[in-house]
Parts: C-alpha cells; sequence; structure tokens
C-alpha cells in the first residue's frame, strides 16, 4: 500500500492513498482502463504552464539512456507540479471528508510484440483489486465507498464487484466492499450489445492503435474473459446494483478521434448501463482520452462530475446517518473510557477547596443566573454564562460550587465540569484534554440511552484502548455525535480558568461551540455552558450573559463569612474591627483573603493579640506583593525555598511529591540521597517538608497520580512577571530562566550519579522497581540534556559540563525508560561522544546544543571530515527536513569545511545542506567554494544538483568564473534530460548569445528526444514566452522533436498552437529525422489538426513529403495506421507521394488500410484506390494481400470490384 504526499508519485500498480484525511466520512476509489495509469489517468496540465514544472511520464527509453550517459546514475524522479492530478487537487476542495484511492494495474497491452506471453486475466486483476481494497479499509469496512472508473476500468470494477458479492464463508469479510458499495461514476466504459466480448475486444484494439502501440491480439485475447462469462457480468450486474440501490452516472464521450477518422472510441449505444431506475447519462465535452482529465474547478466539464459526485455523496451520508451508524454497546464502552482517560483528568477541580458552608450560595439568587437556567429565555442567551473576575478572586471555588450544587439539583440533566491547569501537564491545559475529560463523564452520565455514531472500530475489531491516540479532530467529531444522539435531552457544561489555556484553542472550542448549539437546537437538545475566567481572553459572542464578581454583594458577603468562621481570633470588638478591615483591603480577591487569615491566626496563636491590627497594616494590599512579602518575612531555608520554586516554575513537566523531595535533596544536600523507603519518608513527612519549603505557596493535587504544584496560578505570575524570585535569592537579578535550568541540570547530574552506583541500567526487566527506589531518576534521566540546552541557550556555557558528560552511562539508562525501541540510543560511540550528542541535539531540537555542538566537532574532529561529522545520517537528515537555517547557517560557518574532500561533496545529503545554506544567502557557502574551486569536481556537483533540483546551487556553479561555458551547455542537456524545468529556465537566462550557437544541436536533439516528449512543450513555451533571441536553431528542434511519435497522441490540444508557431520558423527543418527516422510529418500523422490548418502549416515550405523512417514507414503509412483521413487526403494530393510504397515488411498503405477496416471501414481505403496508383494483389513478406488483411465485408467487396482476387 503506497501513500502518495502532496506532489509526489502514485505507484503504478496496486492501490495507492491520494488524500487521506484525518476523520474520513467515506472512500472514493478511481481505476483506470487497460491503457492507462492511476494517476497519469486523471492528469491534466496546468492552465499556467509557464510557472510550473513538468509532470514526465517516464520515456520507454530511459534504460537506453542510463547505458549511454555512464556520468548520469541515481535517482530519475521527475517533479509533477506542471500537472493537476484532480483527485488529489481539485476534488479534495469539495469533499473534504473523503479518503481518496487510486488503483493500478498492468494489461501488458503495452508491451512490445514479442514480450513473454501474458499469463494475467481480467479476473485475475478483479481478485486482486478486491483483496487489497479489503486489506486498506479493515479497520473501517462499514465507511461507504464510490468507484469512479475510465473505460474498459469498468470492466475491472464491474467484475470485482461481482465477485465480492458472492464471498461467503471464509471469505466473507471480502463481501463488505460489495455491500459497503454506494455508487459508481463511469467514464466511458462499454457495457451492453448482443456480443460483450466482440464489443470490448474492438474498443481495446481502438484504443491500443489511439495511443501508438501495436495491437497484440494474443495478449487481448488472453486478458479478456469469454463471450460467455462477459454475458454473465452483463447480466448481473444490473440486478446486482439494482438491489444494493447504487447510484449510477454514466458520462459518455462527445467528441471523436482524429486517429480513428473522427470516430469515438466508444459509443453512446455502448456507454450505458441501461438501468433507467438506477442511472443518469451524460455526455463530456472530451474525447475518449481527455474526457476525465481536468484542470480547474471552473471547467464546465469538471463541474458536471461534481454535480454527479455530491449527488451520490448527499445519499450516501443520509443513509450513513440513517442505517450505518453504530451503537455503542456497553461491552466496547469501557474500552472507549479508557481510551478518554488521562491521569490528571479532574486532578485541578479535586484540588479546589470546597466553599465554606455560608458561602456562593448568593450566586443561585443572581438575576444572571435564573436568566441562564430559564429555559423561557433560552433563546435569549444561547445557553451562555460567563463569570469573570481578578486574579484570586474565588471563581474556581465558585464553579466547583455551582456544579456541585447543579448536580444535586437537576436530577434529570448530565452534568460536565472541566477545570484548566496551566500549572499541569499538556492534556490539563489543552483543549484536547478538556474534550476528553467531557466525553468520559458524558458517556458515563448515558448508561441507559442509546448512542450512535460513526464506528471508531469495525465490528469484531478490538476497541481503542489506553494507547489509541486522539486527534482533535477525532473529539470534536465524537463528541458532536453523541451529544446529536441524545435527542431532546438537557446538557449543562462547567469549564473553568479558560484564561489558563492558549488563547488560540479557546476561541477553537468557542466556536465548536457555537456550532453544536445549532445543532443541538434542531435536534430539542437544550445544552447549557458556564465558563469562569479572568477579563481576557477577550471573545466576541453573540447573545451570552456575563457576570462580573467585582462589585456583586454576594461576593463581598462570602468574604465577610469566610473571615467569620476562618478568621479565629476571638469575637472581641477589636476582632471584628479587624475582620472589617480584611474585608476592606482584599477588594473581593479571595486568595489574599485567605493567605492574610493564615498569618494572622498565627500571630493570634503566638499570643499577640495587641499586634493584630499592626501586623494587617503591615501587609500589603497588592496580591503579588504579599506573595514577595510572604516569601522573604525570614531568612530560613532560603536556599531550599528558592530551588524549590524553580523546580515548580522550570521544571519540564509537573514532578510527584516524592520526585520533587529528591529533586531539592541533590540541589542542597546530596548527601542524603538513599533509596526511597515509604516507610521510612511517608508521603505526610514529605508533604510537609514541601509545605514548609515552598512556605505555603504549593499544594499536592488530589489526583491518582499526585502532583505538585503552586496554589494558584497568581503565584507563577509573580515570580515570572514580577520578578519574584530575585526578591529571595538576589543572583538570580539577571537571567533567572537560564541559571534555574542550570540548576536543575545539575541537580539531575547529582542525582543520576549517585542512584547510576546501585543501578544496572542494562535491567529493564527491573523498571519498575528501578523507579520507585529512585523516584526521580526517570526524570532527571529524560530531561537532563534538555536542561542544559535550556541554560546554553541562555548565555550559560556548557562546554566543561558536556566535554565530560558521561554519554555511554546516560544512554543505556535513557534506553531504559524508552517505551518504543525505535527511539532508544543502544551505544553511543565513547571515543566520538561529541558526534552523539549533536546527533541528540538535533533529534530532540536542542537547538542551542546543536550550535554549540557543530562548532566543537568542527575543533576537535577535523580529521573526519564530513563522513565522521555526520557519522549518523538521522541526524544530518533532521536538519535538512527541518529547514533549520540556524543549525545550517552554524555548520557552514564552522572550520571542518575547509577539510572536505571532493567524494564528500558529491554526496546528496551534504549538496541539500549547501542548497538551503544558499537559499538563506549564507556567504560561507560562497567562500567554501571559492576556496575549492580548484579541485572541486564541478561537472559531478552538477549533475548531482540538477539530479536532485537544487536550484540555488546550480546557479550559483554556474556563476562561478571557473566554470567554462561548457559545464554549462551539458548542464543545460542534463536539466532537459531529467525534466528540471526550473533549473533549466536558471541555465537559459545565464547562456550567452555564443554559448546558445556552440550548443550542439544533434546532442540537445537526443536529450529532448529522451526526456520524453510532455518536458518539452514545457520547455518550448518557456523558450517562445521568454523571446530568447539566441538559439531560435534549438526552438526549431524542439518542435520537430515534438511533433514525433506520441507527443501529439498524449497532449495534442495543448500542442496544437505550438506546431502552429513552428510553421513560422525562417529555420525549421521539416525533414529532421530523429533516432527513429521520423520526421514532422510522421508526427503529424498522429494529430488531429484539420485539412485546412495542415494545409496551412505547410505552405510555402520546401519539405519532403515521402520520406521513410527507420522501419520504411512512409507519413502515408503513418496516417493510414492512425486512421488521420486529413493527412491521408493532403498527402494524397501531392505528386511527391507514392501511395503504393512499402514498409520493411513489403506492407503498403492499402495493406494497413485493409488490416483496420473492422475499424476505419472504407474511409481509408477509397482515397487509395481512387488514386489509380496502387497494387491490389501486392504481397508483404509474409505472403499476405490486402484482401486477406481485411476485415470488413465492404472492404474486400470494394476491393474485388478493384482488381483484387483471392
Amino acid at each position: 500500500m503506497s501513500r502518495c504526499d502532496q506532489g509526489g508519485r502514485i505507484s503504478s500498480t496496486g492501490l495507492s492513498t491520494v488524500v487521506d484525511p484525518a476523520q474520513p466520512r467515506l472512500d472514493i476509489v478511481f481505476v483506470h482502463g487497460f491503457t492507462g495509469h492511476p494517476e497519469r489517468t486523471w492528469s491534466c496540465p496546468r492552465v499556467d504552464r509557464s510557472h510550473a514544472d513538468p509532470a514526465m511520464e517516464p520515456p520507454s527509453k530511459r534504460q537506453k539512456l542510463t547505458q549511454s550517459l555512464q556520468t548520469i546514475t541515481g535517482r530519475t524522479e521527475e517533479k509533477s507540479a506542471s500537472m493537476v492530478f484532480w483527485p488529489r487537487d481539485l476534488l479534495p476542495h469539495t469533499v473534504s471528508d473523503a479518503r481518496i484511492f487510486t488503483y493500478g494495474y498492468d494489461t501488458h497491452i503495452r508491451h512490445r510484440l514479442d514480450s513473454p506471453a501474458l499469463q494475467t486475466t481480467v479476473y485475475d486483476i478483479a481478485w486482486d483489486f478486491l483483496v487489497a481494497l479489503e486489506g486498506e479499509r479493515r479497520a473501517e469496512p462499514l465507511r461507504p465507498m464510490i468507484f469512479v472508473v475510465h473505460s474498459l476500468g469498468g470492466i475491472v470494477v464491474k467484475e470485482m464487484l461481482r465477485r465480492s458479492s458472492g464471498c461467503s464463508g471464509g471469505q466473507a469479510h471480502l463481501n463488505q466492499i460489495f455491500s459497503s458499495t454506494k455508487g459508481i461514476i463511469f467514464f466511458g466504459t462499454p457495457h451492453g450489445g448482443a456480443d460483450p466480448r466482440g464489443l470490448i475486444h474492438h474498443i481495446a484494439e481502438k484504443l491500443i492503435r489511439a495511443i501508438g502501440v501495436n495491437f497484440n491480439k494474443q495478449v487481448v485475447n488472453t486478458l479478456l474473459p469469454s463471450s460467455e462469462r462477459l454475458k454473465e457480468l452483463r447480466d448481473e450486474f444490473g440486478p446486482l446494483a439494482d438491489g444494493q440501490q447504487w447510484l449510477i452516472h454514466s458520462f459518455q464521450e462527445q467528441h471523436g478521434v482524429a486517429a480513428l477518422g473522427g470516430a469515438k472510441v466508444v459509443e453512446d449505444i455502448s456507454s450505458y448501463v441501461n438501468l433507467p431506475s438506477r442511472e443518469v447519462t451524460e455526455h463530456i465535452e472530451r474525447n475518449h482520452m481527455e474526457m476525465c482529465r481536468f484542470a480547474e474547478k471552473t471547467d464546465p466539464e469538471y463541474k458536471k462530475f461534481i454535480r454527479a459526485l455530491l449527488r451520490v455523496v448527499e445519499v450516501t451520508c443520509d443513509q450513513k446517518q440513517s442505517r450505518n451508524l453504530v451503537l455503542l454497546s456497553e461491552e466496547h464502552k469501557p474500552s472507549l473510557l479508557e481510551s478518554l482517560y488521562f491521569d490528571q483528568i479532574d486532578a485541578r477541580q479535586m484540588s479546589i477547596k470546597s466553599a465554606h458552608a455560608k458561602t456562593c450560595k448568593w450566586l443561585l439568587r443572581t438575576p444572571e443566573y435564573l436568566d441562564w437556567i430559564d429555559s423561557v429565555k433560552f433563546a435569549e442567551h444561547n445557553g451562555l454564562l460567563w463569570i469573570k473576575g481578578k486574579p484570586g478572586a474565588g471563581k474556581s471555588t465558585l464553579m466547583k460550587f455551582v456544579s456541585a450544587h447543579a448536580r444535586k439539583t437537576m436530577s434529570d440533566t448530565i452534568i460536565l465540569t472541566f477545570f484548566f491547569n496551566a500549572r499541569g501537564e499538556e492534556l490539563e491545559k489543552s483543549t484536547v484534554g478538556t474534550y476528553r475529560s467531557l466525553l468520559s463523564q458524558l458517556l458515563k452520565q448515558t448508561s441507559d440511552l442509546e448512542i450512535r455514531f460513526d464506528s471508531l472500530w469495525s465490528p469484531g475489531q478490538v476497541p481503542p484502548s489506553s494507547t489509541y491516540h486522539w486527534s482533535l479532530e477525532a473529539l470534536t467529531h465524537f463528541f458532536k455525535q453523541v451529544v446529536q444522539s441524545l435527542h431532546r435531552s438537557s446538557i449543562v457544561c462547567f469549564i473553568d480558568a479558560l484564561d489558563e489555556c492558549e488563547e488560540a484553542q479557546i476561541r477553537e472550542m468557542i466556536s465548536f461551540f457555537e456550532d453544536l448549539e445549532q445543532v443541538c437546537a434542531s435536534s430539542g437538545t437544550k445544552f447549557r455552558l458556564c465558563f469562569a475566567s479572568r477579563h481576557y481572553p477577550h471573545v466576541n459572542i453573540e447573545g451570552g450573559i456575563e457576570l462580573v464578581l467585582e462589585g456583586q454583594e454576594g461576593h463581598e458577603q462570602d468574604v465577610c463569612s469566610y473571615l467569620g468562621s476562618q478568621l479565629r481570633i476571638g469575637k472581641t470588638k477589636r476582632a471584628e474591627t479587624i475582620r472589617s478591615k480584611v474585608q476592606e483591603k482584599a477588594s473581593g480577591v479571595f486568595m489574599w483573603v485567605v493567605l492574610v487569615v493564615s498569618i494572622l491566626n498565627k500571630e493570634f496563636d503566638r499570643g499577640s493579640v495587641h499586634a493584630l491590627d499592626r501586623k494587617l497594616q503591615e501587609l500589603p494590599k497588592d496580591l503579588h506583593t504579599l506573595f514577595r512579602e510572604i516569601l522573604t518575612r525570614d531568612s530560613h531555608g532560603i536556599p531550599e525555598l528558592t530551588l524549590c520554586l524553580q523546580w515548580v516554575l522550570f521544571a519540564a513537566k509537573p514532578l510527584s511529591p516524592a520526585e520533587l523531595y529528591f529533586a531539592i535533596l541533590s540541589g542542597t544536600s546530596p548527601e542524603d540521597i538513599v533509596p526511597y523507603d515509604p516507610e521510612e519518608i511517608p508521603l505526610e513527612v514529605i508533604s510537609r517538608f514541601l509545605l514548609d519549603r515552598s512556605k505555603g505557596l504549593t499544594e499536592i493535587t488530589k489526583s491518582k497520580q499526585a502532583k505538585v504544584q503552586f496554589i494558584h496560578e497568581s503565584v507563577r505570575d509573580f515570580l515570572l512577571k514580577e520578578h519574584g524570585l530575585a526578591s529571595i535569592c538576589s543572583d538570580l537579578k539577571d537571567n533567572a530562566a537560564a541559571q534555574s535550568y542550570e540548576k536543575l541540570k545539575i541537580c539531575c547530574l547529582v542525582y543520576t550519579n549517585v542512584a547510576s552506583q546501585s543501578v544496572d541500567p542494562l535491567d529493564r526487566l527491573k523498571k519498575e522497581n528501578v523507579s520507585n527506589e529512585w523516584p526521580f531518576l526517570e526524570h532527571g534521566i529524560q530531561h537532563l540534556i534538555q536542561y542544559a540546552n535550556m541554560a546554553q541557550g541562555g548565555g550559560i556555557d556548557q562546554n566543561e559540563f558536556l566535554s565530560t558528560f558521561p554519554l555511554s552511562t546516560w544512554a543505556m539508562f535513557a534506553d531504559t525508560f524508552e517505551k518504543h525501541e525505535i527511539r532508544r540510543y543502544h551505544n553511543m560511540d565513547k571515543e566520538h561522544s561529541l558526534l552523539d550528542i549533536l546527533h541528540i541535539a538535533v533529534i530532540q531540537c536542542f537547538p542551542a546544543l546543536t550550535k554549540w555542538a557543530l562548532s566543537k566537532v568542527a575543533e576537535i574532529y577535523k580529521d573526519l571530515g564530513i563522513r565522521g561529522c555526520f557519522i549518523r545520517a538521522s541526524t544530518l537528515q533532521n536538519v535538512v527536513e527541518r529547514k533549520d537555517q540556524e543549525a545550517l547557517a552554524t555548520l557552514l560557518g564552522c572550520s571542518f569545511f575547509t577539510h572536505l574532500t571532493a567524494d564528500d561533496l558529491l554526496r546528496t545529503e551534504v549538496l541539500e545542506c549547501l542548497n538551503l545554506a544558499l537559499q538563506a544567502d549564507n556567504g560561507s557557502v560562497k567562500r567554501f567554494f571559492n576556496q575549492k574551486a580548484a579541485y572541486i569536481d564541478r561537472l559531478g556537483l552538477i549533475d548531482v544538483g540538477i539530479e536532485n533540483g537544487l536550484c540555488e546551487l546550480v546557479e550559483y556553479l554556474f556563476n562561478l568564473d571557473t566554470v567554462p561555458p561548457s559545464f554549462r551547455l551539458i548542464a543545460w542537456e542534463r536539466a532537459v534530460i531529467f525534466g528540471q524545468i526550473g533549473i533549466f529556465k536558471t541555465i537559459s537566462s545565464l547562456l550567452t548569445a555564443s554559448e546558445w550557437d556552440e550548443i550542439d544541436n544533434g546532442k540537445m536533439s537526443s536529450a529532448l528526444f529522451w526526456s520524453g516528449r510532455k518536458p518539452c512543450v514545457d520547455i518550448v513555451r518557456i523558450l517562445f514566452q521568454r523571446e530568447y533571441t539566441a538559439g531560435r536553431n534549438i526552438q526549431g528542434k524542439i518542435i520537430e522533436l515534438l511533433l514525433m511519435e506520441n507527443s501529439l497522441i498524449t497532449y495534442q490540444e495543448e500542442t496544437k498552437d505550438l506546431i502552429k508557431w513552428a510553421s513560422t520558423l525562417q529555420d525549421f527543418d521539416w525533414d529532421f529525422q530523429d533516432v527513429e527516422g521520423n520526421t514532422a510529418l510522421h508526427g503529424l500523422a498522429h494529430g488531429n489538426l484539420s485539412h485546412d490548418e495542415l494545409e496551412l502549416l505547410l505552405q510555402g515550405k520546401e519539405v519532403q513529403l515521402d520520406l521513410k523512417n527507420n522501419r520504411g514507414e512512409t507519413p502515408l503509412s503513418k496516417a493510414v495506421k492512425w486512421w488521420n483521413y486529413n493527412m491521408v487526403k493532403m498527402l494524397l494530393a501531392s505528386d511527391q507521394v507514392d501511395p503504393d510504397s512499402r514498409d520493411n515488411d513489403g506492407r503498403s498503405p492499402l495493406s494497413w488500410a485493409s488490416y483496420y477496416s473492422d475499424i476505419s471501414g472504407v474511409t481509408m481505403v477509397t482515397p487509395l484506390l481512387d488514386t489509380g496508383r496502387v497494387d491490389v494483389n501486392s504481397v508483404d513478406k509474409d505472403g499476405q494481400t490486402p484482401l486477406s488483411y481485411a476485415t470488413s465485408d465492404e472492404v474486400r467487396e470494394l476491393l474485388r470490384r478493384y482488381g483484387a482476387h483471392d
């Protein structure tokens, strides 16, 4: 199963994925005809071809080119930017949720007559297609499917579906293809007739002639089923389609093919299924080969296809909603819930202390809340209540209270809650975590309801588990479907602390809920939302109710109630006065009240009743200033306090209590580090230790996996935004973040050094025991180098640390804790540890260490060169793929570039690196090449650069004074051969008039011939549009090649104007012959120019009309074989032309006209006989005469009238 990247190539055989959206709703499968290709059949040149690269069909003689040009090796993959592969480039704009496939197969029809006998039949192709398609769809076999087929590919699809319909028993899984099919769109597919095999055989022969391949009757006879089998398929398909209610749209070709004398490949009488109840027929204003090629969404013919497709899609989606939705069973629900769960799913909500008994009830009596729960007023606010307040005002406590009240009082309502937590792990502060939590709660509360949704798994397949990766798109889609299935239910959702999530995510979430509200309205479901946040983010929402805590009388009363019960300083008048002053000073900030109450209670407990008022006056009114007062009121344990805050503030992820305990010991008392024993150091002891060391500003979350965090987000704000760390440690006044990361790195290093003396890193079976005894070891190992990178980035040099770092030991421990084998480092190179540090820094995206390692590697390992420096290919590959210009600039500025050898420079990775640097205008590359100009293999560099499309590099090499003109000319030839149109443009713009004059026409013609015809078309357009004054002779030679062989078959429409333009060239040589001896007239025999156009083209030209090619064919012979009546008529009108010329096999034009008389009838035979200059009884080398070749009774009769005898 191949996958097509944007702009990548499709595999010529097998099933290729073209488009794969995150949440596909249906599959669309494209199938080409017997002579087609899974990509080219559906491809069309872009309208604006002057800015595009070529889409080259590999020429048939590429292998010969490779043999003759020994200097050119390696990849031959060409770019296809100039072609519109519309299933990939256009269709997703209309059907964005469709997964799109294309299927390729080889009928061997294009192979040479002397190729080995073909054993593959249509049955084999159809069966292989069925098996491949089922295998790719096995994860979701019920997904609806639509087929889009061209020409005789329809026979393959019909046979495949017929086979699928009969699969049972051990092959029952293959029946899903048949049952999931919803519609088929045919492009020019022959269906009926009394003799279906004769019809298909005839059409196959016409197609083969039209594409310029010799007809091999043996191949076609072997490929096609028997007449009886095809009759069965014809007779069975209609009932199958009718029984399955498939929608069928049959497109018919409106124009004929010039090569067939203007006849259609498939006549209208044959190109429909004849199933009026299920089928719509429509003409496409193209011929058979072009009817399924579209370049733009605005193409009227493409719009016809889209209308047909959407008719099928709309019916399919309706059926999917009504019939194919899966019922969520109780059996599958536990696995689904497990996939949604994460460790800290409710940690923040559980950590919030419950509201005091006499607080928060005021909210239930406010007009805003009453309007929000009033169903009559629902339309006025669309179910949204948004509570806003200052930091620390008590919003989270209020949300916990009101959600708990809703659970108690709204018995028939589904209650959902989520509390964002910026101090927590990623899922706690992202909308992905929000939806996972809400979905988990929703599914748990709907056990008695039927939930129907698009299945996430197939029947018999294990449902999603804890390892399932939920994307945001999958979560929102699933959430919407679950809510839709709860008809006329009531849902209330409380989401707290929106300000603790990224604003972009919040805006997307609000937009989703607005859309969801519309869905709920249509199904009768009431969906209410209650948000809480600071006064940002500000998002404009239509409707909605806003409640601001500041100034709310009830909120002020809550403060009063809390002080009355929690400020335990007695009942005296002085006590009441102090309570009043605290409330006034708090300004509604509950967090400030909580902290001050704790301070005053301690003063009272010490017996300092007389000092309470003075203490209150000393305490700052501002919350951040109060934090500073708490942290600096004494000098006890400053090192431990600072380190504790640094860890909670800067740790790569939140630490557990045990992890933080040992992290602090590692930085303050490393001698006390011992294996952890919970009985010796119970959690209560650790909790008291952390509470004391943080001076009450941290808390332990109440969740399954307990973590340490700040008591409120305002603490983090104070430490980061108000330079709070510098308040307790003057050393952190400048560059606090970098110094903190340096300290964290040291802690990790100390702890891992101690642990490594007792732990065997190779014993992965004891990993769990290791984590229990050394709880901080995993974090220390996994994030040590990350902290070093952050410190280096902040200006703290890591040279001493990294130069002596025990990398091999670290790597063994890192592998111990790494779950995935592919991500393990295995054995690091002790001798070249800096290379490994570079590798790790690049792979882990540590830019500061990448820069450091590159410079050190250059200084220390000069003798290793580029091969040594990039001994690990993935390191450099990662730099190139990420386009890390900073790393590349550092690399190129390193002195080891002076030690690169000529062989090093021919490595593709190195040149890609240099090319990217040139894009960034990096001066070191230019200096390097100036230094190396004397010995670098310029031709080799140019070859590799051209073959890989490295435009900047090639252009720079040409601008070097040391590159001789001859190299430029050779490169021009290489650019043509490899189809690199962008580089062709660059080189052409650099060539001087004299260099154009020096170009050898033979070599250029050969290069153009080997490159394939389509790139030639683009090259001519470039030359023509840029109006080069030089190289007119080259343009003429290109046009000559365009007129040869298949260029006019495959690209006849786009080359028509080029042919006309060629006739205006004064030096155009109509008698020029290519390597096969063909002239431009031989090429024109394949075209579709009218009689008048041909005469105009040749008017006033001296042209030898009867030159023979290497096979002895004249242009007349070619025109007869290609049923080009217009050209036959023009040539026979000239005395130069011998109508009875013989080719190398002794066949005359009349012999060929008779041979193809079953297709062209008397059209070609009559004008030849009318000349009176043909031998009707000529005998070829096989002893055959025109009469013996004739396959039409009418032609045989005509030949006999002109004297032919049996």
